[in-house]
């Protein structure tokens, strides 16, 4: 498997537990090193998701897309990314001004993106180029 060698190659004490659900391949990650995947809110985390998942798709014609986590990191992260999502919101709105976010990873931008869908008086939009991009929230023009 990859991620053990992976991380047996960088010197990392890590583990991981995978799990087949329904929808995704879920893998809890363990261990001393586990920090350095959370740190700079969960960047390393999100680039070895990433990377599975393009190791995957060069192997396998078709597989379930790998989920990687430690202990609830994620979902503690989506609340957050929430919180401030809706705080960028009220801010482009009351001031009338875009509001940047970021640079953020590809599923942070997501959560984001999610968090402000149906909020009819804004709009968001990855901004910059590469793996960690900006977000930004505008009011949303009337016409």
């Amino acid at each position: 498997l990859f991620l053990p060698e992976a991380f047996r190659s960088g010197s990392l004490e890590l583990s991981v537990r995978l799990s087949d659900g329904a929808e995704a391949l879920t893998g809890e990650l363990e261990g001393e090193d586990v920090r350095w995947l959370t740190a700079q809110g969960g960047r390393g985390l999100d680039a070895l998701q990433y990377l599975s998942n393009r190791v995957l798709n060069r192997r396998m014609a078709e597989h379930q897309p790998v989920h990687l986590d430690v202990d609830g990191f994620k979902s503690r992260r989506a609340e957050r990314l929430q919180d401030q999502a809706e705080e960028a919101a009220d801010e482009a709105v009351r001031t009338g001004r875009a509001v940047v976010l970021g640079p953020l990873t590809p599923a942070a931008r997501r959560d984001i993106h999610l968090a402000l869908a149906d909020d009819p008086t804004v709009e968001t939009e990855s901004d910059g180029e590469g793996f960690l991009k900006r977000l930004v929230v505008r009011p949303v023009r009337r016409r």
